[in-house]
């Protein structure tokens, strides 16, 4: 029997999610099972105040792939415009890595960002720059960033920027 795979945002629930205390974790560092704590200490991630996190993950900020009620890994994809988005906090764990897990993710989130009327998604990245232009991303410069998210940029990260213009879905799953 094959297992199916989904992603989904997080959203509100009457009830805590199973997911939702992970998702925090996984992007927080806020369990020390999360795959994520190296990565902070890394500097790969940024340390963010576990409140905030909450406020993101029950805004929907945060998509969660999961299998058979296993968590595979979890994204961040945030909107500064109408027409823009930013992806960042893409994290798998590290036994679904080199499996695709990945690339999973990252088609579902650019379908869902199209979806949403975005035509350009961006990333800021400090270590898998290389993914991403095997990806079709190109880097740019913080100008071309929207001016929301150029203030928030932080050079001492020395991230670098890179940019994705969205033309359709069926263009993704091409």
């Amino acid at each position: 029997m094959r297992r199916r795979a989904t992603a989904r945002p997080r959203r509100r629930a009457a009830s805590p999610a199973p997911h939702r205390p992970f998702c925090i974790a996984l992007c927080a560092s806020a369990a020390q099972r999360a795959p994520v704590p190296p990565l902070l200490l890394q500097g790969v991630l940024v340390k963010r105040p576990r409140a905030a996190l909450a406020r993101e993950v029950h805004a929907g900020f945060f998509y969660v792939f999961t299998r058979d009620s296993t968590i595979l890994g979890c994204a961040m994809l945030r909107r500064y415009s109408q027409t823009s988005a930013e992806l960042g906090c893409l994290v798998v764990s590290p036994q679904y890595r080199r499996q695709g897990t990945g690339d999973a993710l990252l088609g579902f989130l650019e379908r869902t960002a199209v979806a949403a009327g975005v035509a350009q998604l961006f990333v800021l990245s400090t270590n898998t720059m290389q993914w991403f232009l095997e990806r079709d991303f190109d880097e740019v410069q913080l100008s071309d960033l929207p001016p929301e998210r150029q203030k928030l940029y932080n050079p001492q990260r020395n991230s670098k920027i890179y940019s994705k213009v969205l033309e359709s879905s069926r263009r993704i799953d091409a």
